[in-house]
């Protein structure tokens, strides 16, 4: 299926617009907004908790020093305080956090796993929740639900059971002091968790590191596991997801490194399975392929930079349409391992020295400067619910339908880190599910430091409309980005008046093989994604005919 869908954008930013060479990573050489959040800041993300739009940065602190707050920094049009907007009023030695949808009421909700204090031998803490309710700026002051007590530097959030609601993971355990524990899960129940998991790792691990991820695509999420040193045989770890069940003791594993202090999946070469990304600690990071479902055991890639790996993130930073991966290491610069084609480099494209301690790197729009709408749409089989959007992050799930009626809130869940969707009920044959979703080309990264939280602007402002000079009197039609492209590609045009329009896809022979758009249009700049679906390869011609002007680009479709 082949969709353009429009979002009007303020008029004045068409002025500032400049096009960097192709593949080009540009984010400011220093950071645009800082603050010192407390005791050893640690966990990193980025959620509109306060409705506004904008997303906001949310940071845990504490990790294995101190009894710490998690803390929020809101974001006003793109403008963030020194001071936070929101403290919790309970402590504890935060390791990482999750922001999910847990009571899928359309708010982001908080979760902050707790490690517990090294020098005080690691006595096992609560790991909580903090709904969002609307009051006190989002979240509430005091946590609502407490797990068994235990020691986890990381938790997250996926649909493990296929019911429509985000399940919680926990990996426990501590490798420095010796705290051997299980790997536990704690269902949701209509936005309700029990305190006694509902699944366990039959072993016990030294456990940094939680993610889901749909590794063979069967439509089901499946855990991976990174051990902060080897338990046994096993350094990195997947548990299969059969039906909504996990297995307990792990189907793939390996010990070709050392472990998995931070982990990522991501599809950085575009064939529909997702990779996954190391940082290993002591060693290097490390990527490994997924070949039609199944994970190699030996790293495809290593980098030749490290010195603690601790940190990755994929993003499409440079709008290329490929994944980058951001990496970050206690005691060495971040940096980004530019993507060309689905090749990785192994050496930093940019990097900049932030202070020891880099912990997390999280990717977001902050001043939403180049949001796309779009719409992706997937046709039911009677069995499948989990979909993946194609793009990581998300800026904003807007709705989600099944043969044209909106679905409720309770019916679905997502992850906006990673991009997917998950049904409570799987849509049966041939009926068709409808995402309509944001995105952006600019995306900015924000990371935690063991003293600071820091935020780099994307300067990169990738647009068809860059190198054109207005003459603000008429219309643009912006070269389309990128181009060739293969499954789709941005376009953009730009009226100074209101106008009647009419945007449209012609063949080698002239052939109308698409309308766009067609109708009056108010003044301003437009920007959507073309999906090509089943046209073939080939140069097609997107003419863009106005009031006052008609005007062409080439468009180079490859496959």
């Amino acid at each position: 299926m082949r969709t353009l869908t429009f979002l009007p954008i303020t008029l004045l930013c068409l002025i500032v617009l400049s096009q960097p060479a192709a593949a080009q990573i540009n984010l400011s050489s220093s950071p645009v907004w800082q603050a010192s959040p407390g005791s050893y800041p640690t966990g990193l993300g980025w959620a509109d908790i306060d409705g506004n739009g904008f997303p906001d940065i949310v940071v845990s602190n504490g990790l294995d020093v101190s009894n710490a707050p998690v803390v929020a920094y809101f974001n006003d049009n793109g403008q963030f305080s020194q001071v936070p907007g929101w403290t919790s009023g309970y402590t504890s030695a935060n390791g990482c956090l999750y922001l999910g949808d847990l009571d899928n009421d359309g708010d982001q909700d908080l979760v902050a796993a707790s490690l517990g204090i090294t020098n005080l031998g690691l006595p096992p803490e609560n790991h909580v929740i903090f709904l969002n309710n609307g009051s006190f700026g989002g979240f509430s002051l005091q946590p609502q639900w407490f797990s068994p007590l235990g020691n986890a530097f990381s938790g997250t959030g996926g649909d493990v059971d296929g019911d429509g609601d985000l399940d919680l993971v926990f990996g426990q355990g501590d490798w420095l002091t010796g705290h051997l524990q299980k790997t536990k899960l704690f269902t949701n129940n209509l936005g309700l968790f029990d305190t006694v998991p509902s699944w366990q790792s039959d072993s016990s691990y030294y456990s940094d590191e939680v993610v889901f991820a749909d590794v063979d695509m069967d439509g089901d999420l499946d855990l991976a596991l990174g051990n902060e040193r080897p338990v046994g045989n096993v350094a990195i770890a997947i548990f299969y997801n059969n039906n909504g069940t996990l297995e307990t003791t792990p189907s793939w594993h390996t010990r070709q490194v050392t472990g998995g202090r931070q982990m990522a999946f991501g599809d950085m070469d575009n064939d529909g399975y997702p990779e996954l990304a190391v940082a290993s600690p002591t060693q290097k990071f490390y990527l490994f392929d997924n070949v039609n479902g199944v994970l190699d055991t030996v790293p495809c890639w290593v980098s030749t930079v490290g010195n603690e790996p601790s940190a990755v993130a994929w993003a499409d930073v440079d709008a290329d349409g490929d994944l980058d991966l951001a990496a970050g290491s206690w005691f060495y610069q971040v940096g980004i391992f530019v993507n060309t084609g689905g090749v990785l480099a192994d050496t930093f494209a940019w990097k900049k020295p932030v202070g020891n301690g880099t912990q997390q790197i999280a990717w977001a729009d902050y001043d939403e400067d180049y949001l796309v709408d779009s719409v992706k749409t997937f046709t039911g089989d009677g069995n499948k619910k989990l979909f993946y959007l194609g793009y990581q992050p998300v800026h904003k799930i807007t709705a989600i339908e099944v043969n044209g009626s909106p679905l409720p809130l309770n019916q679905y869940c997502y992850d906006l880190t990673d991009g997917w969707i998950s049904l409570a009920t799987p849509p049966s044959s041939g009926e068709i599910v409808t995402v309509r979703f944001s995105f952006s080309n600019d995306l900015d990264m924000a990371l935690t430091t063991w003293a600071q939280v820091k935020v780099y602007e994307n300067l990169n402002e990738t647009t068809g409309l860059g190198d054109l000079k207005e003459n603000l009197s008429g219309s643009r039609l912006g070269q389309n980005y990128p181009n060739p492209f293969s499954k789709e590609t941005t376009i953009e045009f730009f009226l100074w008046k209101d106008s009647y329009v009419t945007l449209n896809i012609y063949d080698l022979h002239g052939q109308n093989a698409f309308t766009l758009a067609e109708g009056k249009k108010t003044a301003g700049h437009y920007r959507s994604v073309f999906y090509a679906g089943s046209l073939a390869a080939g140069v097609y011609t997107c003419l863009l005919r106005t009031d006052d002007a008609v005007q062409t680009r080439k468009l180079i479709l490859i496959k």
